[in-house]
């Protein structure tokens, strides 16, 4: 005996729902790092439900975020566990409860606390209808559905399955911390078949719902020894999308989580790909997947590389490094890497034929040495699994930047906010002061550019620039700029550079502080420029843009004419410092 709920054939078998023994059984096909759905059931005396896209997808593509979240758990668990394990995009749910006048299930991907109160409308047993509150990007997804997507553009109500046209809906929108309160009224209609007979109930319903943040910002815990491999479904840097049954045959499955900006998965690359070359001709597949949002990574993380962790700049690292193995993104939902406990890059999980997990921990002891690797433990754990031995130490430290979570961009946020507010100076230019910033008395790397406003080269790669002076900014390296414009300009400058955020890094005031500075934005007050490009780079021709590497003691290590490729320039700035 089955019950539908839904007339929407593309969305059907989201989620389903049937009696237990402990209460009601509940299967999810997809329950993700954000809410993609939430599951409400009413008293059933026998047959299996289902119930997709509850506020209405009218067809819509849907935010699918991973087919992760395979579980069954009776409504007396209430799906929290579930939730603890599985949450990927605000941390781990410390707290889940619901209240209701009536029975009702409600599992949410960022619920904390919520009621609800059953409403009546002349129909025997009309159900109550939870008001979700969830937090972030979730409630802002639920609540543009909700609102629009309640009724048909004639504006009448759907007549099948479950369709929220609200009358009254206050915004969700951001909610932080705190207490938060929302009303709303909902009218639906349910409609199920059985062999024929229709039921038809008219819903009716006034929902209170409290929520508060009870989020705890922390990474997941590691996946415990024994467990079996998550399910995945990712994206590739070869353009397809790569699953766990894609690996079915191989006899040992090796999943390092890296990323393109680490210093120690930088170090690890060589390493990953030897690996790779080493036993996959022994039925040992290694899969390389970046767990990291580039939303997570503040800017004086990126130092150490080239290359970010967007999945754009994937296919650029695993080049560096002539990778043959599959490197796949999880940086969108983080689903996977939540499932495993991914806690840094690079961090490993090998599981053995049966797919349990059978060691987790570090690559090996190398760290970010260039020399010959002297112990290996991910290379003891596959030889005695190829042997069919125990694998004598199963779980080792995992060692390298921590896992860039979606949750930490609000701490991302809060270092923008604060670096916007930072003084942006300008000081005057003369020929004396140049030939000083050439012979760069610093220990740093100095990279000196010339500019002006009215050049657009200019000004389209000064972002880059202040990006570039952020990046390295906890590194032995500063940004100069020196502008061209009339000294009649300065205002002009001025105002450009305030635009742009151009402050001095909080790590170059005592350097600058040393040699008699007071900033690291200049503006030429001579004559001509003749003397300034004399007292910089003799080489240089007068045109803009142009940069110049400078070494301590004032060598000369690259320069550029025109505008710059950011990611050679990083190539170079990190060659000049290492």
């Amino acid at each position: 005996m089955v019950h539908r709920a839904d007339g929407n054939r593309r969305s059907s078998r989201l989620v389903s729902l049937h009696p237990g023994a402990g209460g009601i059984e509940v299967v999810s096909r997809s329950c993700g790092a954000a809410l993609d759905a939430w599951l409400f059931h009413r008293r059933h005396a026998r047959g299996r439900t289902e119930l997709s896209d509850t506020f209405g997808n009218q067809g819509r593509p849907r935010h699918r975020t991973g087919d992760h979240c395979n579980r069954s758990r009776s409504i007396d668990d209430r799906c929290g566990d579930v939730l603890d394990r599985r949450h990927a995009s605000r941390g781990r749910l410390v707290g889940s409860w619901t209240l209701s006048f009536e029975p009702a299930f409600v599992c949410l991907g960022e619920l904390a606390f919520a009621f609800s109160v059953a409403g009546r409308s002349g129909a025997r047993d009309s159900p109550g209808l939870p008001l979700l509150a969830a937090g972030g990007d979730a409630r802002d997804r639920l609540v543009d559905r909700a609102t629009a997507g309640g009724a048909r553009p004639n504006g009448r109500a759907h007549s099948r399955g479950w369709r929220l046209n609200p009358h009254v809906m206050k915004d969700f929108r951001r909610f932080d911390g705190g207490i938060f309160l929302g009303f709303g009224f909902a009218k639906g209609r349910l409609r199920g078949w059985d062999e024929g007979m229709t039921l038809s109930k008219s819903v009716s319903c006034l929902a209170l719902a409290f929520s508060m943040n009870l989020m705890a910002a922390e990474p997941p815990k590691v996946l415990p020894i024994g467990s079996k491999v998550p399910a995945f479904s990712l994206p590739g840097i070869a353009g397809k999308t790569h699953t766990l049954s894609e690996y079915s045959q191989a006899k040992i499955l090796t999943i390092i989580f890296t990323s393109n900006h680490c210093p120690d998965a930088v170090a690890a690359g060589g390493r990953i790909e030897a690996l790779h070359q080493a036993y996959k001709d022994k039925g040992v597949a290694v899969v390389a997947i970046n767990p990291n949002n580039p939303i997570g990574l503040r800017p004086d993380e990126l130092g150490y590389s080239p290359f970010g962790d967007a999945f754009e700049e994937m296919k650029p690292f695993a080049d560096e490094f002539k990778w043959t193995l599959p490197y796949l993104y999880d940086g969108e939902t983080q689903a996977f890497a939540t499932a495993c406990g991914a806690q840094s890059s690079p961090h490993v999980f090998v599981f053995d034929a049966e797919r349990k997990l059978r060691y987790t921990g570090r690559m090996d002891d190398a760290g970010r040495s260039k020399a010959p690797v002297e112990k290996s433990q991910v290379v003891d754990a596959i030889e005695a699994l190829l042997k069919g031995e125990e694998i004598k130490e199963p779980v080792t430290r995992s060692l390298g930047c921590s896992t860039k979570w979606l949750w930490k961009k609000e701490a991302v946020e809060a270092e923008q906010k604060a670096w916007e507010k930072r003084p942006v100076t300008v000081a005057d230019l003369d020929e004396e002061t140049a030939k000083k910033l050439a012979a760069n008395p610093s220990k740093n790397v100095r990279l000196i550019n010339f500019w002006s406003t009215t050049c657009g080269p200019c000004v389209a790669e000064f972002p880059m620039l202040v990006d570039t002076s952020r990046r390295f900014s906890t590194r032995p390296f500063e940004f100069i700029s020196v502008s061209c414009d009339p000294k009649e300009d300065r205002k002009k400058v001025e105002t450009f550079l305030t635009g742009k955020f151009a402050a001095t890094p909080s790590q170059r005031l005592k350097d600058i502080a040393t040699e008699g500075r007071t900033t690291t934005n200049y503006h030429w007050i001579g004559d001509n420029v003749d003397k300034l490009g004399n007292a910089i780079d003799p080489e240089w021709t007068g045109a803009l843009p142009f940069s110049v590497l400078i070494g301590p003691g004032g060598k000369i290590l690259w320069k550029h004419s025109g505008e710059l490729d950011a990611v050679e320039l990083r190539r170079q700035i990190l060659k000049a410092i290492e």
